[in-house]
């Protein structure tokens, strides 16, 4: 992540889950014709609505934003060293 949207990404963080559902979702659509398609198209939006209803239904297991941010760090480690 850019040092530019890191304190953007802090700054959303602290919102409440349905601002940052919300967010995420304007974040997608505003992506131009240059990014990949699937990344646009209304299967992600049934993602994040589906996504959003488990989390007000109680289905979802939360993660805390820096703990997330720690395990997708370990993902990323893990692969650079297998390769």
């Amino acid at each position: 992540m850019s040092s530019d949207a890191l304190p953007i990404f802090n700054a959303a963080m602290n919102l409440p889950n349905e601002a940052r559902a919300e967010l995420a979702a304007q974040l997608i659509a505003s992506l131009d014709e240059s990014f990949p398609p699937a990344a646009r198209t209304g299967d992600w939006d049934d993602v994040l609505r589906e996504r959003s209803a488990a989390m007000h239904r109680g289905d979802a297991q939360m993660v805390d934003g820096a703990d997330a941010i720690a395990q997708l760090r370990a993902v990323v480690d893990r692969a650079r060293r297998s390769t």
